[in-house]
């Protein structure tokens, strides 16, 4: 997958996030506990030819720089397996069939394409590889799920952005690559992610109503954003919908996740000097 360090994306292509941070942590982050921005590792080619920093990841890279299951990983088996490799676009796997014994083992998997047309795959091994919630449904609805924890113990990461506003000149964050580095809290109670969108995107996650969401839509050049992650506890479970059979999923956060969440919201609010214009 060519896993490369973000660090070593061409000059100018970094989130301003990045750099406007590091002064407040090395004011407060020994208060806060938070260690300096770390770029991420992550499937984009970096280097000489590698990713440009436009900032559009989210809504496909026009070259082919973000090396996606689609874009690099089926083209490339394909090439060094000629003729081995089959993909069927357009096709739902809908469920396995097993012999019982010992352990129960699928031998066949039931797949429609969107045409309506039945399709079956024999092979002596598969890997499901759907999705936490989707691959549980495979599973339940393959009825192979027997003596095993198929769709418990879900978990998730819990994120909300905090956008923070500067004066000129404009920041551009939409101009630079959208996730790139993150912030690490000394006991793992929170990560902070830089974050930034394209306007349609950034649209979604942005604060307020109406007038104000306007207003703030319209000063995003003067933006940047973080992304505040926390991991919640495996108290989740997958599951059948009992009304058509789909996937579904039950989650009840625990407070404890929330608590963190409030430690991660004070700390981002410390370091763009809470109490002032700072903080969206």
């Amino acid at each position: 997958m060519e896993v490369r360090s973000l660090g070593d994306i061409r000059s100018g292509g970094h989130h301003p996030a990045a750099r406007v941070i590091e002064p407040a942590l090395a004011r407060i982050g020994n208060q806060v506990r938070l260690a300096m921005p770390e770029p991420f590792d992550a499937n984009i080619r970096v280097g000489p030819d590698g990713c440009y920093g436009c900032g559009n990841c989210n809504i496909g890279c026009a070259w082919d720089k973000k090396l996606s299951m689609l874009d690099h990983t089926l083209p490339l088996a394909q090439a060094q397996f000629p003729g081995r490799v089959t993909i069927l676009a357009e096709c739902d796997a809908e469920r396995f069939r097993s012999m019982s014994g010992k352990r129960m083992r699928a031998w066949e998997l039931l797949a429609r394409g969107t045409d309506g047309r039945q399709i079956r795959i024999h092979a002596d091994r598969f890997i499901v590889s759907a999705g936490t919630i989707a691959s549980s449904a495979l599973l339940l609805r393959s009825g192979i799920s027997l003596g095993r924890p198929v769709g418990k113990g879900l978990s998730f990461n819990m994120l909300t952005p905090v956008f923070a506003e500067f004066p000129e000149p404009p920041q551009n964050s939409y101009a630079g690559i959208q996730m790139g580095h993150y912030v690490k809290h000394a006991d793992d109670a929170f990560i902070i992610e830089t974050w930034f969108s394209p306007p349609v995107g950034l649209a979604t996650a942005m604060a307020g109503w109406f007038a104000d969401h306007y207003r703030n839509m319209q000063r995003s050049g003067l933006l940047v954003a973080y992304g505040l992650v926390v991991g919640t506890s495996a108290k989740g479970r997958a599951f059948l919908s009992p009304l058509n059979g789909d996937s579904a999923f039950r989650f009840t956060q625990p407070s404890s996740a929330m608590d963190r969440l409030g430690r991660g919201l004070d700390a981002l609010a410390i370091g763009g000097n809470r109490g002032r214009r700072g903080v969206l």
